[in-house]
């Protein structure tokens, strides 16, 4: 279970990374798309805590390393677009991970 949230964690910074950019007639249709994706499969993942941890550590750690520049270009640009998916994404993951289960 936690291989398959480390798995899929790396699958979506890596795809959110790439697509994050993309402009359709002057909107950022990418970092929506990424944003909402990452959304519903972080809460689809919620029934398993441990998968759910792996999934938002796994985002969090790459997200944070694709923005650093080690003395080269960037892989996630400062401009608008990027803030909000370098720190959207890492907000979103962690907080569905660790927002408690309504029960009714």
């Amino acid at each position: 279970m936690v291989l398959r949230g480390i798995f899929a964690g790396a699958v979506f910074a890596v795809l959110g990374t790439i697509f994050h950019q993309s402009i359709l007639s002057g909107l950022p249709f990418g970092l929506g798309m990424v944003l909402f994706s990452l959304i519903v499969y972080a809460v689809s993942l919620r029934p398993h805590k441990s998968e759910s941890w792996a999934f938002a550590l796994t985002v969090s750690a790459l997200i944070f390393f694709f923005a650093q520049d080690f003395g080269q270009d960037k892989l996630i640009p400062a401009t608008t677009i990027g803030y909000i998916w370098s720190y959207g994404s890492i907000a979103i993951v962690l907080l569905v991970a660790m927002f408690p289960r309504l029960r009714s």
